[in-house]
């Protein structure tokens, strides 16, 4: 374990609750950019439910896991691949989008 007392604990999971919770506009925005206006509400509605069913199962995944090695470091393993993959599937999806002038653009 890389930090193993109070201070620096502390630090590093604020770090880490700020880095989470900091791609929320950013998707959201991506979310409603990218949908039909008319589908949106029932897409954001579906985020929604896969995300509490996700932080669900991460939840229990996380006891499972530190149950069964007794570490708390194997349990973020799966946690860094998720984010991994959910950022290259956001830079992939942005990467091809296509682009759009604005209605006053000459």
């Amino acid at each position: 374990m890389w930090v193993t007392t109070l201070g620096p604990t502390i630090a590093v999971l604020c770090v880490a609750i700020i880095a989470a919770s900091m791609i929320k506009g950013p998707f959201w925005a991506m979310a409603t950019e990218q949908l039909p206006a008319h589908s949106a509400a029932v897409a954001i509605s579906q985020i929604n439910a896969l995300n509490n069913l996700g932080v669900f199962a991460g939840t229990w995944l996380i006891g499972t896991i530190r149950t069964a090695t007794g570490s708390f470091t194997y349990v973020l393993a799966p946690l860094v691949a998720l984010s991994l993959a959910a950022s290259l599937v956001a830079w992939h999806l942005s990467r091809h989008r296509p682009v759009t002038l604005p209605v006053n653009a000459k």
